[in-house]
Formats: C-alpha cells, structure tokens, sequence
C-alpha cells in the first residue's frame, strides 16, 4: 500500500460493511474504511487535499463486488472529525471497531479515541434516522419503479407508434388534479420548472410531455437495462431486502447510541438473527406497513428514549477543533 499513500499517513484502517456487522454471507466482498493525516505537500502546498481517498481492487466479473473484491476508503483528518462530529453513523462505526476487525493504528489514533466523548452527542441521532428513512425508501421504490415502467412499455407495446405522436398525445389528464396525469392506468405525476414548464416524474426523471413517443420508450428501454437484480427482486418480491436491512440495522444502533454513547460489533446476536432474516427474505411476513413501522419506532426513539440518554446535546466543537489543529501541527512538524 505504501506506493499509494502519496505521503500520507494512515492513523486506523479497519473493516467496516457486513463484515464488521455480522450480516456477511460467504459471498461478500471486503470493505476497509479509515482515517489519514494528510500529507505537507497537502497541507501547505498548491494542491487542495481530497476529504476521501479511495482505492479498491476487483478481481471479479460484473458490475456489483463480490468475495475477493476490495473497497479501501479513508477520511481526511478534517473531514473525519467534521462527518463524526455531526453524528454520520459510517465515520462514528470507526470509533468502536473491535481489535479483531482492526487492521492498523497509531499513536495519532490512540489520542482521538482517548477524546472521542468529545464527538459523541444526542445530536448525532438525526443522521441515523435521515439514512433509516432514506433506505426504507429504496427499500420499496426500485420495486415499484421498475413495475412502472414495464406496466408503460407493456401498454406502448399494445399501441400502434406514430412517428410523429408525441408523449402527451398517451397523457390522461386526472380531473381536479392540475399536476397528475393517467398513462395506461397509471398514475403519473407532474411539476412545473423555474421556466413555467409542465413535466411528467417517471422513475426519478422528468420527461417533457412534448417529447416523440418513441423517443421515450426508448429512453424507458435504456432505464430498464440499468436496474440490477436487487431491484428486480424488489418487484417480485415488495422489498430490496439489502436495504431493508440496512434500515433496521440503524434503527437498532441509533437505540444503542442514544442509550450507552457506543456500538457494538458485531451487532447483538438476537438483533443478527433479525438482520439475517430480512437478508433471507424471511421478513417481514404477511399485510406488513413498512412506513408506519419505521414511524412507530422513530417515535419510541424520540419519545422513550431520547429523555433517557446519558449524552450531552451537542458535541464540544471548540475541543474538536482544538484536537485538530494541535494533530496537524504536529503532522507538519514531523
């Protein structure tokens, strides 16, 4: 690795991902995530140093990492402390990651985990909802993206294309709905840009209703090429099971945090019993609310057990920043 270090110095590798969670399968690849110091050249010279530093190493066929495949990514000092500061669960996992899953450290690193209660705050919470929310949302919308637009290229390919026929000659505005619109029994939402113009959301693109037919089929075409076989198994079967799982697993950590200002991992073997349902596709089961399960337990968290955490509100930014400036002068010096 040291004829990719472009003189900086790596203070904490460690493994991070599935692996370090307990929910890997034999066929995972390998995450490694750290923190670096960044170099004199970075720190004083004309180049501005990079936040992230990244490298990884694929031995494997196909678009997506498998066993053998390696991702490396590293934080800058500033940008570690700034990221875990304001609570980003993937930078606060490095705080807590066992000897075990540990692949080097340092005596830079030894001093900011001596302070790492200077970090650490309620505050923090709010990342780990935010994420929750976001991956509950790809857990169902791939799904449902795809379906839509294969139900779309089902009903062209039932109609006669006229060269010429443009994409609102399909459109069915929806009465008393100025921005919602029908095309072939589906529900198509609209907006309006900053110029006036009315545009059709499919898939989280916005199509101008004045576009040829054709055109947008084959734009749907291309879109379809690109989803995955998660996202294929979201439509079969409700759910992108990976983030599914990574939603409860931040929901179970924001607890942990919020209660005891730490996390575990391996997770709680009953909670990877849970996680590895999920990853089985084992759960949910049944008439199954995905939203107001997300909903009931954000609730619980803000109102059984935020009143109870041990942790300060805010993280002490005048102490974090101090513990920079004194790391850096020191990288300088040496």
């Amino acid at each position: 690795m040291a004829d990719k270090t472009l003189g900086r110095k790596i203070i904490f590798e460690g493994i991070t991902g599935s692996k370090l969670y307990g929910t890997d399968l034999p066929t995972s690849d390998d995450d490694f995530t750290g923190v670096f110091l960044p170099s004199v050249d970075d720190l004083l010279g004309l180049q501005h140093c990079a936040g992230e530093w990244s490298f990884s190493e694929k031995l494997s066929q196909g678009p997506r990492n498998t066993a053998g495949d390696t991702d490396r990514k590293f934080f800058s000092l500033q940008r570690f402390f700034t990221l875990v500061g304001k609570g980003q669960p993937t930078q606060l996992e490095i705080f807590f990651c066992p000897p075990g899953k540990t692949i080097q450290t340092s005596p830079e690193w030894e001093i900011i985990q001596a302070n790492k209660d200077i970090f650490i705050s309620q505050d923090g919470i709010q990342p780990f909802l935010g994420f929750a929310r976001a991956q509950a949302h790809k857990a169902v919308i791939k799904g449902n993206n795809l379906n839509l637009i294969n139900k779309l290229l089902t009903g062209f390919e039932h109609t006669k294309l006229d060269s010429d026929a443009k994409l609102y000659d399909y459109l069915e505005p929806k009465p008393g709905e100025p921005l919602g619109y029908w095309l072939f029994g589906q529900e198509i939402p609209s907006s309006v840009n900053e110029f006036g113009y009315t545009l059709v959301e499919i898939a989280g693109r916005s199509y101008d209703p004045a576009i040829r037919a054709k055109m947008f089929v084959k734009s749907l075409k291309e879109l379809l090429s690109r989803y995955g076989s998660r996202t294929a198994d979201a439509a079969d079967n409700g759910y992108d099971y990976k983030s599914l799982l990574h939603c409860i697993r931040l929901l179970y950590q924001a607890e942990e945090f919020l209660l005891t200002g730490h996390l575990t991992f391996p997770r709680p073997p009953a909670e990877i019993d849970h996680l590895m349902s999920i990853r089985h596709k084992q759960w949910p089961e049944g008439d199954f609310d995905l939203q107001q399960y997300i909903l009931d337990w954000e609730d619980r968290i803000k109102k059984d057990i935020i009143p109870k955490s041990p942790l300060p509100k805010k993280p002490n930014w005048v102490k974090i920043n101090r513990l920079c400036t004194e790391l850096l002068r020191r990288a300088i010096i040496c």
